[in-house]
């Protein structure tokens, strides 16, 4: 494999990685309690904050995971491009 591959191949380990690490800290809130039976040992105040950040967290995962696609796809355009640059083509 080329370098480029495997820094390619590197950077989709450590996403993988990170969201291994995401899931196992999201368990307790994605077990297998639903979202109402989880909060409701906690206080009033609690369960507003959490259910306020919640859709933040998601939003904000959504969005990075998004990001992080993009810019894997990008590179691997880049890579492609001057694999076929140099065919003369």
């Amino acid at each position: 494999m080329t370098t480029e591959t495997n820094r390619l191949k590197a950077k989709l380990d450590t996403l993988c990685e990170s969201l291994d690490s995401i899931e196992d800290a999201l368990e307790p809130l994605l077990g297998a309690q639903t979202f109402p039976e989880t909060i409701v040992g906690l206080e009033t105040m609690q369960q507003a904050k959490l259910q306020v950040v919640l859709p933040y967290l998601v939003y904000d995962l959504v969005f990075s995971a998004e990001l992080i696609i993009y810019i894997l796809n990008e590179e691997l355009k880049l890579h492609i491009g001057s694999l076929f640059k140099g065919e003369g083509h």
